[in-house]
């Protein structure tokens, strides 16, 4: 069995994130925009809030996000900007843009999903203890097998004695009530 060295594969963290937090990024982000004009674009600070948006709060967010923001900008340059440019040209770009998103969205969403099932398996594993099914012992650290009295002892537990019902029938019959 191989042993572990104590470093971990770094991911995100899969909590979700509130969604003023998400929708106050989305805001600056917009502000930016309409900031810095028509001419100048960066579409992938929006991609980066739409997949964290995903990732975070699931697909739904990262979705809305990817449908809203990219039509922000077709709305910024149709009534607030003088654009240079077609309208069906920046509506094709925002529709195009909004596709690409959403498809980013998904993935996002999916792939922390995946994360937390990852998670919540690995928090099982981990809480499994070898024992072995003739003597009972217990594999520690190191690769040591100890009696499950030693076991305990050395993890701040005590063990209390009992029989469950089937062994109280079986090894002691006349303390058993009869059915």
């Amino acid at each position: 069995m191989a042993k572990n060295s104590g470093w971990q594969w770094p991911s995100l963290p899969v909590d979700p994130l509130p969604n003023w937090l998400i929708v106050a990024i989305g805001a600056v982000l917009v502000v930016v925009d309409y900031a810095t004009g028509p001419f100048f674009q960066f579409p992938s600070a929006y991609i980066l809030v739409v997949v964290l948006a995903a990732w975070f709060n699931g697909y739904a967010t990262g979705l809305t996000l990817a449908v809203l923001l990219p039509f922000t900008r077709v709305v910024l340059m149709e009534f607030y900007w003088h654009q240079p440019w077609d309208p069906i040209f920046y509506t094709a770009t925002a529709l195009t843009r909004a596709v690409v998103w959403s498809l980013l969205a998904f993935m996002a969403a999916r792939l922390a999903e995946h994360e937390r099932n990852l998670r919540k398996e690995v928090n099982v594993l981990i809480t499994l203890l070898p024992v072995c099914a003739e003597c009972h012992k217990i594999r520690g650290a190191g690769d040591a097998w100890e009696s499950l009295e030693v076991y305990a002892k050395q993890h701040g537990s005590q063990l209390s004695p009992g029989l469950c019902p089937a062994c109280l029938r079986l090894r002691l019959p006349e303390h058993v009530a009869p059915d």
